[in-house]
């Protein structure tokens, strides 16, 4: 079977390389899935930046969510929505399941400062 997050990403390289001539000379970077083995590291380091530890059912939670579309953007965004998450919420909301969902939950977030 296909890889976790595979889809999305060859759909975004797609969309990528259909961009308007001016931005075709962009140098992209398309990165696949990760590892499952390199996504508690990787969550860990980007709560740690923050100074922000989560409880074990919020980390589970979050773990969960970046194992089912282990693109490096996506566990970016939904890391940077738990630092926002009140010790005693547990359990946690499910992060968006999207990455077009999880840049919209950002979007919404940053909108309100």
């Amino acid at each position: 079977g296909q890889q976790p997050g595979s889809r999305e990403a060859e759909e975004l390289a797609a969309r990528l390389s259909n961009l308007e001539p001016a931005h075709a000379q962009a140098h992209v970077l398309v990165l696949g899935p990760m590892l499952s083995a390199e996504l508690p590291a990787m969550v860990d380091a980007l709560l740690t930046a923050r100074r922000r530890a989560l409880q074990p059912g919020q980390r589970a939670a979050l773990l969960g969510a970046a194992q089912q579309l282990p693109v490096p953007m996506y566990v970016q965004l939904i890391c940077e929505e738990a630092a926002h998450w009140p010790a005693s919420l547990d359990p946690p909301p499910r992060p968006p399941p999207t990455l077009a969902e999880a840049c919209d939950t950002e979007l919404a977030r940053l909108e309100r400062f």
